[in-house]
């Protein structure tokens, strides 16, 4: 075995990958179900997958979808990230100018610095590839998705141009998205300034830095939220354990790609910004959960029952604690009604007849299997054709 190959089947047997792989496989099942008892339309099922740096999102994410694309699921996936969708440096650039003395925009990540429209762009890009692709299977759609290199600019990081793109081709089964602050939800402006006064990471900044980044915060919840039919939540034990993930992650991409990135003050310097973010937002994702309505007016996507029509299924949401060493140590499903529920997973990876499989290439298993057993029941009733002489011999000797 390469070390590639052991590399690969380690994470396969993560315990978060495990997790995660079964909240996705039920929930895809209950997902398409509803979809043909409506009589609706097939689309992708969008997976949100949330995580602090450094902590192994992209890893699990990439692993779900390597395992998810294989036998026995054969699923066509497709997985983006909000890194890929910065803006670019030039407007990086112009963003800080625009907010002279902000500390938390000088540097890419905090809110405000993705391009949401872009964002909307690529979702609805893949929505309409994949209708298009129902319409006319010969069409073969693409879509282009962005990507970002943080090692450009010394580490500060540029969008790649649109010709080093990743295409994918439709149709798509499963969209993964996955970003460090999903699911984070605007404080109101009623009770920041109580919150921001007994949040550490947050008083480091002033507070109308902080505000800045609150009042952006409202612009995702709008742009990408309502895409995400379930979420899948990856919490540290401790916010410390972030500086050591990212760390390790600026080390590993320097080590394993042979670029500049950032020194180890910068990469420090660096997730200070994010702390704010972190200590304003994370406790209520990890107390009520994406899915609980953020105000007495609940956005479409909020609640128990989706106002748009969307999916609806109780337990939407997965919440995987890990510590320092990103070992699982708790794991539970929420739902709005009922709070936390502990959740364990089973290996679904190794049933080799898994009902959770392409509609695509069920339809196909379903035509190869009645091909099957009608050329066996043609071939009985000619066998017996043929010797129906002595059949019907038999027979009557039996009666006798």
């Amino acid at each position: 075995m390469s070390n590639s190959q052991a590399t690969n089947a380690y994470l396969v047997e993560l315990e978060q990958t495990q997790l995660a792989l079964n909240h996705i496989l039920q929930h895809y099942d209950g997902f398409r179900h509803a979809l043909m008892t409506s009589n609706k339309p097939t689309k992708p099922f969008v997976v949100g997958f949330s995580g602090c740096q450094g902590s192994g999102k992209t890893t699990t994410c990439e692993t779900l979808a390597s395992i998810l694309r294989e036998e026995p699921y054969n699923l066509s996936v497709v997985v983006f990230s909000l890194d890929d969708l910065y803006l670019t440096r030039k407007d990086q650039v112009e963003l800080v100018n625009s907010h002279p003395g902000n500390r938390l925009l000088e540097l890419r990540g905090q809110f405000g610095s993705h391009d949401l429209e872009l964002a909307k762009q690529v979702f609805a890009d893949l929505l309409d590839a994949h209708h298009k692709y129902l319409e006319s299977p010969t069409s073969a759609p693409t879509v282009a998705i962005p990507r970002y290199d943080k090692s450009l600019h010394q580490g500060r990081g540029d969008r790649l141009d649109k010709s080093e793109w990743t295409k994918v081709a439709a149709p798509y089964d499963i969209i993964i998205f996955e970003g460090w602050s999903l699911g984070f939800k605007h404080l109101p402006d009623s009770i920041l300034q109580e919150v921001y006064d007994i949040t550490p990471q947050a008083t480091k900044f002033s507070f109308d830095e902080v505000s800045s980044i609150n009042s952006n915060l409202k612009a995702y919840e709008d742009a990408i939220y309502p895409y995400f039919d379930i979420f899948c939540h990856m919490a540290p034990t401790s916010l410390e354990n972030v500086y050591q993930w990212r760390l390790e992650q600026e080390h590993n991409m320097i080590k394993t790609r042979g670029v500049q990135g950032m020194s180890d003050e910068q990469v420090t310097a660096f997730v200070d910004t994010y702390m704010p973010a972190y200590g304003l937002f994370m406790p209520r994702l990890e107390r009520y959960g994406f899915y609980e309505p953020n105000s007495d007016a609940p956005k479409s996507y909020e609640g128990s029952v989706r106002a748009d029509g969307g999916y609806s299924a109780p337990l939407r949401h997965l919440k995987i604690v890990i510590d320092l060493k990103r070992k699982v140590v708790s794991s539970s499903r929420k739902d709005v009604a009922d709070g936390w529920i502990p959740y364990n997973a089973p290996y679904y990876h190794n049933i080799r007849n898994s009902p959770y499989v392409s509609s695509f290439v069920f339809k196909r298993r379903s035509l190869q299997n009645f091909t099957a057993v009608f050329t066996v029941s043609v071939s009985i009733i000619a066998i017996a054709y043929h010797y129906r002489r002595n059949l019907l011999a038999l027979v009557a000797k039996c009666r006798r």
